[in-house]
């Protein structure tokens, strides 16, 4: 008992009469989430909770995921004869996730990718896939929803799923702070920041750097830039320059706003652009800080 405090959920698969061609029956065997509806490709959870950190752990039935799909096709030595090897979490030759994905929103929300985890060789022998994930959920009622990705629901479905079960995490948000007010370990004062643009303004490098800043297309750091919306941003952030700092916020928009940034065929891609917003927010904007509130 005291191992399973944390359970919120423990979801199965149950057979009714009653169920139509579309739906997938599944049951909270410990009563506290009533309210599951589901077809091969989507799964909703409506429950309520306290706010807090979820976690969650889902497994496929034996058998219920052919480790093929999930292989590439390589050209062996030394007969030059193509096999199939694998199976990959990542197709590197077509640039697509080898394992299949979901689309997860929380309240609404899109919050990012679910990738089924890397198969290791009891689960290929048995054909067996699972999955963790995990999200925030805030006070009264919530809802997570699961929905595969289009290229995936011809190999996978929920009603393919063994059991999945929900927990509370006992991890929770702390606040980032300096370790002082003298040296701070993490971040800049204010005071710093101006003393510093105040240092360097007359300089012709950082004259150069503005300009640059003013004419150049301001783009996220991939592997063919060197990421000048990022040091807009931080410009932006020592100096206070409104016409630099209108530019990334307008970049930061456009960013904000496109479908995938990358271009890439999957949008949620395994590396960190599965959620636009948050990726964004959590890994670039950190460095200014309160870029949309000063500019």
């Amino acid at each position: 008992m005291m191992h399973n405090r944390d359970l919120v959920a423990y979801i199965k698969p149950v057979s009714s009469r009653f169920s139509q061609a579309e739906r997938v029956e599944l049951l909270d065997l410990t009563g506290q989430i009533t309210d599951i509806e589901a077809n091969r490709f989507r799964l909703t959870i409506r429950f309520e909770a306290l706010a807090g950190i979820f976690r969650m752990y889902l497994r496929t039935r034996a058998g219920a995921f052919d480790m093929a799909t999930a292989s590439i096709d390589m050209v062996r030595a030394p007969d030059g004869k193509r096999v199939p090897l694998g199976p990959w979490d990542l197709d590197h030759i077509h640039n697509v996730m080898a394992l299949p994905m979901a689309r997860v929103f929380v309240n609404g929300a899109l919050k990012g990718g679910l990738w089924f985890g890397m198969p290791g060789p009891e689960e290929i022998a048995a054909g067996r896939l699972f999955a963790d994930l995990g999200f925030e959920a805030i006070n009264g009622q919530n809802e997570l929803i699961l929905e595969l990705v289009e290229r995936d629901r011809d190999r996978m479905g929920w009603d393919r799923i063994e059991f999945a079960e929900m927990r509370l995490d006992d991890r929770r948000c702390v606040a980032l702070s300096p370790q002082s007010e003298e040296r701070p370990r993490l971040f800049v004062t204010r005071q710093q920041a101006a003393e510093r643009a105040e240092l360097w303004s007359g300089r012709p490098e950082f004259q150069l750097l503005r300009a640059s800043l003013l004419q150049e297309k301001l783009v996220l750091l991939t592997d063919n830039s060197q990421g000048t919306l990022s040091l807009a941003m931080i410009y932006y952030a020592i100096t206070g320059d409104v016409e630099v700092g209108q530019r990334a916020r307008a970049a930061v928009m456009e960013l904000a706003s496109a479908p995938t940034w990358s271009g890439r065929p999957d949008p949620l891609l395994m590396g960190g652009e599965n959620d636009k917003g948050f990726r964004y927010a959590s890994s670039i904007l950190h460095s200014p800080g309160s870029i949309w509130a000063r500019c």
